[in-house]
């Protein structure tokens, strides 16, 4: 299959991923289950309120009677939806590989025994970047076009 076969059949996919996420609304208390929450870097939650006021935030915090977001504290009833939105810098994501590679081969490491190996990682760390980009970049690209997830609030 060529690569412009497969975009033809990837794209619609893609986007037509927020209308099979289209679900029946989620209980307060089920919430942290599905949203997740705390500080994500790679994710940008969005609180729309009753009113249409949004508020954006890489950090939500839950708690019983409201849920905190950008230092606004927005009450359990005002809350209409939460939309959760891919937000990484592509650079982040180009150094993503190279660095599980480096945490998976230092990440046991505690002492000076593996400075030796140290100087021979580095360099295969630099060159893990550009070889991964061909890869990490379309899929950034895709996930970036995929609209946010809505998570419809119950009251």
């Amino acid at each position: 299959m060529t690569t412009r076969n497969l975009a033809t059949f990837v794209f619609p996919a893609a986007l037509s991923i927020a209308i099979a996420q289209a679900a029946e609304p989620v209980q307060w208390t089920n919430l942290p289950a599905k949203v997740g929450g705390g500080a994500v870097k790679d994710r940008q939650y969005r609180v729309v309120t009753k009113t249409g006021q949004t508020y954006t935030s890489h950090e939500l915090v839950f708690r019983p009677d409201a849920v905190n977001v950008g230092g606004h504290s927005i009450r359990r009833e005002q809350v209409a939806e939460i939309r959760l939105h891919r937000d990484r810098r592509l650079s982040e994501a180009l150094l993503a590989p190279a660095n599980a590679m480096m945490d998976h081969t230092f990440g046991k490491c505690t002492d000076d025994s593996c400075l030796p190996l140290l100087v021979v990682a580095i360099p295969v760390w630099l060159a893990a970047i550009p070889a991964t980009a061909p890869v990490v970049l379309p899929i950034e690209g895709i996930k970036r076009l995929v609209p946010d997830k809505v998570i419809k609030v119950a009251q």
